[in-house]
């Protein structure tokens, strides 16, 4: 299947071939098809180049060599050609990621030269964030900061509104639970491309459990005059917006919410995305373990664990032409079961227990977006509310032969109350100025 779709990849030239398999390779995460990315950033679009560098970032950094880094540094340095900002954002992470400090002082020293403020802001805002969460970052890109040179205000301080940071959801000696946000702006202070990552952490391992990213590009004109600054190419590209899916490390089909103004038109007149639009939904079975084990005294005890989560997905817009705001709200709602039972059996007795632990709850990212003056107003606001958590407990003893029946039944039933979650600084402000209008 590799081979296949590596050569089918030479063979593109729609921009739907390059994601169909460039998606299919990323999801396969073979250092096998590292060649076939670099093919792919060489030759392809714009779009190809995104898609492919998140593909190398699937693949994992210690699968990258010089060639490989030597040719991300291009894309962050647009030495070849131009290309995509979240491109060159995503190629400076790589680069963070290395244990290259030469290839990381070239990043930061450039970072006061780029058309955008909000780029170098992002970029910026990434870097502390790998500071804060990967040792190696911190091993390699300290070096570089405490480097007066290069790690100074100069290069690191931007006006930009950008931000990427990581925070806790749950923490606990074992087991952490971390939300993720990405958030690229383009000049003026429209979205670009934003993403809420779920991630399960151990000390040894890590798994991105979901991740919901939005995009969008060309809606400068549509919200009102140019985006000042942007490059050509921005200016020139056609109105689009849609949702990324990627769940347990699989990036799904994209759900496209319109391509071109006059769809997009369409959909605010008849108000088709006002509802509640399912974008996933699906069950998966997280445990399913069965086992015997046999007793010192020669009794044989049954063991059985399931677990199961239930996920739903839909989000919905609200845009006004006329008050030049929109709303919009991507929920994602989880529910989860856990049964575990051990039951032992013999000819003289039989006893069991059944334990099952249940909650369900969802997860709010609202947005909210002026564009009736520039600077543009954003507020976005991520919430979860209370979840009961249920614990029952069901015992059941029999003795063969005799009157003796024994049937328990506990609940417990635990509050976990609701909470809004902090977000950076900025997006606090904005929020401030746009719900006291309310």
């Amino acid at each position: 299947a590799l081979k296949f779709m590596e050569g089918e990849l030479e063979q593109c030239k729609q921009e739907t071939c390059w994601h169909t398999y460039l998606r299919g390779l990323q999801n396969a995460a073979q250092p096998s098809s590292i060649k076939s990315m670099l093919y792919a950033i060489r030759k392809g679009s714009k779009k190809a180049v995104l898609t492919a560098l998140r593909a190398l970032k699937q693949i994992g950094n210690e699968h990258l060599n010089d060639e490989v880094y030597d040719m991300v540094e291009k894309v962050y340095g647009e030495v070849d050609k131009r290309h995509d900002s979240t491109a060159r954002a995503l190629a400076a992470e790589l680069i963070f990621l290395s244990s290259s400090i030469g290839r990381i002082e070239r990043v930061l020293q450039r970072l006061p030269f780029h058309d955008a403020p909000e780029l170098s802001t992002f970029i910026t805002s990434k870097l502390f964030e790998l500071l804060d969460h990967k040792n190696q970052v911190r091993l390699f890109a300290g070096k570089v900061l405490n480097n007066t040179t290069v790690g100074n205000y100069y290069n690191l301080a931007h006006g930009g509104s950008s931000a990427a940071f990581t925070k806790y959801l749950t923490k606990s000696d074992d087991l952490n639970s971390t939300y993720g946000i990405n958030m690229e702006l383009i000049p003026g202070g429209l979205l670009k491309e934003s993403s809420v990552d779920v991630s399960l952490e151990t000390p040894q391992e890590s798994l991105n459990l979901l991740s919901v990213g939005l995009f969008a590009g060309g809606l400068g004109n549509v919200a009102g005059g140019d985006d000042g600054g942007n490059d050509a190419s921005q200016e020139e590209e056609e109105a689009t917006a849609g949702m990324r899916l990627m769940l347990m490390g699989a990036e799904l089909r994209p759900y496209v919410f319109f391509v071109g103004t006059s769809e997009l038109m369409g959909h605010v007149w008849s108000g088709t995305g006002s509802e509640p639009t399912p974008a996933l939904q699906g069950n998966l079975l997280m445990m399913d373990h069965f086992q015997y084990v046999a007793l010192l005294n020669g009794l044989v005890v049954e063991l059985k664990l399931q677990g199961a989560i239930s996920l739903d997905l839909t989000g919905s817009i609200q845009i006004s032409l006329w008050n030049r705001n929109s709303h919009s709200v991507v929920k994602t709602s989880g529910a989860a079961l856990v049964q575990a039972s051990a039951a032992l059996n013999s000819e003289a007795a039989s006893s069991n227990i059944q334990v099952n632990v249940a909650g369900d709850t969802h997860l709010e990212f609202i947005t909210d977006l002026e564009f009736y003056e520039k600077p543009y107003k954003m507020c976005i606001q991520m919430t979860q509310p209370g979840l009961v958590l249920r614990h029952n407990v069901r015992k059941h003893e029999g003795v063969t032969g005799r009157k003796h029946l024994v049937r328990t039944l506990k609940k417990r039933s635990q509050t976990i109350a609701g909470k809004s979650y902090a977000l950076h600084r900025k997006n606090c402000e904005y929020c401030s100025i746009m719900l006291a209008e309310v």
